[in-house]
């Protein structure tokens, strides 16, 4: 007996041992919890004639969203509606996330700049932005457009785009010849495939290989333009102004969070770095590129995933303007089926999901570049 009891203080007294058993009795505890929850919320429903379950899914959510990228009818089920209304949240937050990211550099690099006007600029642009709320700017936006002239009245430029109440109509590329839109999707891959076996192919290769792909996956489209009618545009592609106001409360208050983590990494190396570069005869272009940034992303990486994530929780935001996004989806569904909690347990999958394995890439990411860098 006393042996025993030596054996498990031995173990016990092992940091990793203790460790793993702490988080695997925390994990323990957390499951029954929510064991235990569950279970006083299946009884619970049961009183009021309500059981746990996802069968209505398939049912019709007689729900038409007003703008989708994908079909949607109110024949449709409910699960077909939460597709389509998770592929705008999709559209939305990367394109938010890609354009936050370069008016990010941007904003870091005028605060960076000797010259006092961009400089003041962009201090005073990142102190407003931080300093208000994302709600309030997505409305002030969404009320910008509300002041857009009707469409007989719309503002446009030679014909090929408009900017009315309606939104931001422009000319869209149209799929007209999918063999050569396919010969150039293949050639591109075949030129990534190169890029990653640089070690034993020449970049040369890659640049020819890229630059044939591209011009013939872009001669495989052609562009249509839109058409002024009475009431409404015919033709070209459609930014709504539920969607452009989002799009620029996101962006605009995501780039100054943006702007300061890159600032902050660009600080962060030693001034040693731009004396050595300048010492060995680089242009401050070449510096930047070369020298700086590559070793600023092992400080930016990390903070960066936080703000690529907090895009995506701030996207849900979009029901303040009508815009059919997934929280709008499950707010409907759970309205007109009563089932909240496996609405929120949606709810909760979708949003995790993307989330995890976003800061999984991110983590990776830094990790290769803390390694090896760029190289």
């Amino acid at each position: 007996m006393m042996e025993r009891q030596s054996l498990l203080l031995r173990w016990w007294f092992r940091p990793r041992f203790r460790a793993i058993a702490i988080q695997a009795l925390v994990g323990l505890a957390v499951l029954l919890a929510l064991v235990g929850m569950g279970l006083t919320a299946r009884d619970n429903l049961a009183r009021v004639n309500l059981g746990i379950g996802f069968d209505f899914l398939a049912q019709p959510s007689s729900v038409q969203a007003g703008e989708t990228i994908l079909p949607q009818q109110p024949s449709d089920s409910y699960l077909w509606l939460l597709v389509a209304a998770a592929a705008n949240t999709l559209r939305v937050v990367l394109i938010a996330a890609l354009l936050a990211t370069v008016l990010g550099l941007l904003v870091a690099l005028a605060r960076l700049s000797r010259n006092p006007l961009p400089r003041a600029i962009a201090t005073g642009y990142v102190a407003l932005c931080r300093g208000t709320p994302v709600l309030l700017q997505i409305l002030v936006w969404y009320a910008i457009m509300q002041t857009l002239p009707p469409i007989r009245q719309a503002l446009s430029i030679g014909q090929s785009i408009f900017l009315s109440q309606r939104g931001l109509v422009f000319p869209a590329p149209v799929l007209a010849s999918p063999g050569l839109a396919a010969g150039g999707l293949a050639l591109l891959a075949l030129a990534l495939v190169v890029v990653l076996a640089r070690r034993r192919l020449p970049r040369g290769s890659a640049v020819i290989l890229a630059l044939a792909g591209l011009g013939l996956a872009v001669a495989g489209f052609q562009l249509e333009f839109p058409i002024r009618r009475a009431f409404n545009f015919a033709g070209g592609l459609t930014l709504s102004p539920e969607f452009a106001a989002l799009l620029c409360g996101l962006v605009f208050y995501s780039t100054a969070y943006m702007a300061e983590v890159i600032r902050g990494g660009i600080l962060s190396l030693p001034r040693g770095q731009w004396e050595a570069a300048r010492a060995l005869g680089l242009r401050s272009r070449h510096t930047f590129w070369l020298v700086v940034l590559p070793q600023a992303l092992r400080v930016v990486i990390p903070p960066m995933t936080v703000q690529y994530l907090s895009l995506l929780k701030n996207s849900t935001l979009a029901f303040a303007i009508g815009y059919p996004d997934l929280f709008w989806a499950i707010n409907t569904m759970i309205n007109q089926t009563g089932h909240a909690v496996e609405g929120i347990m949606i709810l909760m999958a979708v949003f995790l999901v993307p989330s995890l394995t976003a800061a999984g890439l991110f983590n990776a990411l830094n990790k290769r570049i803390a390694r090896q860098g760029l190289a």
